[in-house]
């Protein structure tokens, strides 16, 4: 799920929970797979979907 497409304001959510915090620390936990020998990327899936084919490529790639 993009960033950009969470409501923070959901009371089910940590309080200050922003969308920065959620893109630093994805970017943060990537940049911390690939420093150990994986070739980690973002791929955010459409939740409104269920067409998968474009996510199967990304894996293929």
């Amino acid at each position: 799920m993009s960033p950009a497409t969470i409501d923070y304001n959901s009371p089910e959510l940590p309080k200050g929970l922003t969308r920065e915090v959620v893109e630093k620390g994805t970017k943060a936990t990537l940049e911390q797979l690939n420093a150990i020998g994986y070739k980690a990327e973002g791929y955010f899936i459409d939740s409104n979907t269920t067409d998968l084919s474009a996510l199967a490529q990304q894996l293929k790639d």
